[in-house]
């Protein structure tokens, strides 16, 4: 093992009570997954925060944005609908506006 594969492990390690599973951003991810599928296979009309086309009732254009979502057995059901200040509708719009960016220039590089 690498001296900053061991240093990272042991830091890991050091953080998270000397478990070592905890403190792994891959566990995290797996968690997530099975949450958000154990919604879908149980019906849930579960709010989870997934990434989806936002709806065009946000006027964003089309993008994908991680925004508080119903999932049911169908997936996406809806986006829920949240009250935002001037600034964060701000921040939101400069995201999806980021995101239509890179979207372009990936296309250009096809």
């Amino acid at each position: 093992m690498t001296k900053m594969g061991y240093e990272g492990s042991s830091t890991i390690r050091r953080r998270s009570g000397n478990h070592p599973c905890r403190g792994a951003t891959y566990y995290g991810t797996g968690t997530a997954l099975a949450r958000i599928a154990g919604a879908i296979l149980r019906d849930e009309h579960a709010v989870l925060t997934v990434s989806s086309l936002a709806p065009e009732s946000m006027e964003l254009g089309e993008v994908s944005l991680s925004l508080p979502t119903i999932i049911t057995r169908d997936g996406v059901t809806r986006v829920v609908s949240i009250p935002l200040d001037a600034s964060e509708r701000q921040a939101l719009e400069a995201s999806a506006e980021k995101l239509k960016q890179y979207l372009a220039l990936l296309k250009d590089i096809r």
